[in-house]
């Protein structure tokens, strides 16, 4: 199953839009939201910023000076994450063949959700306010997937009386999908079931 490339944390946070940092200061932000991952998993919402510090070789200065508040350092982690899916689906509207790049960007998800809902449940445990985290973080995405499904219905590969609202639904069942299934080959079967439910007649999948 094809994965979506990982993105550096620090790269991540330059292509949200943000003012290229110093080198050093890249290294100490990547620093700390690496570190705070692991913080946030470890002790939840006990998590403190003095040992986020710590486990990022930074004093507690430098990780308020980047983040002000553990609210603001959770959205950065999960800003992170998406960034990396933005960037598929970006490059999967570049795709000439707009069908298979949305098919295969079903797969990208698949291959990421579980690790992404792992990552959210945490930070929720944490004390970050999940729903609206997710609903402005995954709004971008969610757009992207409009778009790519729709060059694949004007191409006609992708069938016509399926609605955005479907895909939506359907891409929210993926990450219940993943957890019920037994290994990497069954979620693949899966998302090929769905993709095969998407495609137009005429556009079998390849053998």
């Amino acid at each position: 199953m094809s994965s979506i490339p990982v993105t550096p944390l620090s790269t991540a946070t330059h292509a949200m839009g943000e003012r290229p940092l110093r080198a050093d200061a890249q290294r100490n932000r990547e620093a700390i939201l690496a570190a705070a991952e692991a913080e946030f998993q470890a002790y939840g919402a006990d998590a403190c910023i003095d040992g986020i510090a710590e486990r990022a070789g930074v004093g507690v200065g430098t990780v308020y000076r980047n983040y002000a508040t553990k609210d603001e350092l959770m959205r950065a982690i999960m800003k992170a994450h998406v960034e990396p899916m933005l960037a598929a689906a970006r490059a999967s509207l570049e795709d000439a063949d707009a069908g298979a790049a949305f098919l295969t960007f079903l797969h990208q998800i698949a291959s990421e959700s579980c690790s992404f809902k792992a990552l959210a449940d945490t930070l929720a445990g944490a004390g970050l306010d999940i729903d609206s985290a997710k609903q402005e973080m995954v709004g971008e995405l969610m757009g992207l997937v409009r778009e790519m499904f729709a060059r694949g219905q004007a191409a006609g590969t992708l069938r016509r009386d399926v609605t955005a609202e479907d895909v939506s639904a359907l891409m929210q069942g993926l990450s219940h999908t993943v957890n019920v299934c037994e290994d990497d080959r069954q979620v693949a079967r899966c998302v090929d079931l769905i993709c095969d439910a998407l495609r137009t007649p005429q556009a079998a999948r390849p053998a």
